[in-house]
């Protein structure tokens, strides 16, 4: 069933422990980590400290020219806006 939507062979193993993180839970990781990156960077310290109460809620990354398109996925979450799960 699978090939027929994708066009493409899967083998699916199952397995009780172990394995690797789910393409959520790595999404989550980059996410946060790009988070943690943008918050310790010192300019942004200096600004968040100047406004109390202030927080980080989107981060855009300016696209280079030869860049692939891939930085959507990273900042979605399971419902699909883009704030920090924080």
């Amino acid at each position: 069933m699978l090939y027929q939507w994708t066009k493409k062979h899967w083998t699916i193993t199952f397995v009780t422990e172990g394995g690797g993180p789910t393409l959520q839970e790595e999404s989550v990781a980059t996410q946060k980590a790009l988070f943690s990156d943008v918050e310790t960077d010192p300019d942004i310290a200096t600004i968040l400290n100047h406004f109390p109460g202030a927080k980080i809620v989107d981060i855009r990354l300016n696209k280079q020219e030869n860049d692939l398109d891939l930085t959507p996925h990273i900042f979605e979450n399971e419902n699909n806006d883009h704030t920090n799960d924080e």
